[in-house]
């Protein structure tokens, strides 16, 4: 589904310019059509508009991308540009034809240094903004997965007080700050062994006794979550 819509989204652009190309072509004038001027400005609409479009487009659907963020990116930044590509061919093929070449010229280069400046800056936001979406999600994965141990672990219970006290521990996880960091890694490694120990307990005889590592693993929990604080 993911590779019929980038090549679907890739025809979408190719018609686009299609559209644009058959009409200026149809209602421009034929004098118009022997100047430079023309040939400058469409030449800019097909080639440079769309070769970037399509390039942009590859961009975003890369392997490793094709993100959201990306995706919006890369389509407003080539729609925005390829729409002035296609706006300033129109005007200059049917309204400012009489301007001198050297300032249609001067105008389609401007327009396209504007579209490489803000299409690297635009690219480099969204690469930024996907990777450090990538760490995060990183970061928060550690207690996530320790909520659904300890949640495991309450299901699973046969004890109805220790069956509570895991549920009161897995709120605890839930609210905690879902952040990790390379500094945590010995006392989360800890609070994890501890809960590893009371998963084993359940469902023997010893299962009462995990009552006593529920409570070791909560004042784990908080000295893990102090330990937050003070690296914000």
């Amino acid at each position: 589904m993911k590779k019929l819509r980038k090549y679907l989204l890739l025809i979408i652009i190719v018609l686009v310019c299609a559209a644009s190309n058959i009409l200026l072509f149809a209602l421009a004038p034929s004098t118009i059509m022997e100047t430079a001027v023309f040939w400058t400005v469409w030449a800019f609409m097909t080639f440079v508009g769309l070769g970037a479009a399509i390039g942009l487009h590859f961009w975003g659907t890369r392997k490793g991308a094709g993100d959201m963020v990306s995706l919006v990116v890369v389509y407003y930044v080539s729609g925005i540009f390829f729409a002035l590509y296609v706006l300033a061919a129109f005007l200059f093929t049917f309204k400012l034809w009489f301007l001198p070449y050297i300032v249609v010229l001067a105008v389609e280069l401007v327009l396209t240094i504007a579209y490489i400046i803000v299409a690297i800056f635009a690219l480099g936001g969204a690469e930024y903004m996907r990777k450090e979406a990538k760490h995060t999600k990183e970061k928060v994965m550690y207690i996530r997965l320790l909520k659904a141990d300890v949640d495991d672990c309450a299901t699973n219970a046969t004890n109805a007080e220790l069956r509570k006290a895991l549920n009161d521990f897995a709120e605890n996880v839930r609210f905690s700050d879902p952040m990790s960091h390379p500094s945590l890694a010995g006392i989360e490694a800890e609070l994890s062994s501890i809960v590893a120990e009371i998963a084993a307990k359940i469902g023997t005889e010893a299962e009462a006794d995990a009552l006593v590592l529920v409570e070791k693993a909560q004042k784990s929990l908080e000295m893990r979550n102090s330990r937050c604080l003070i690296l914000k």
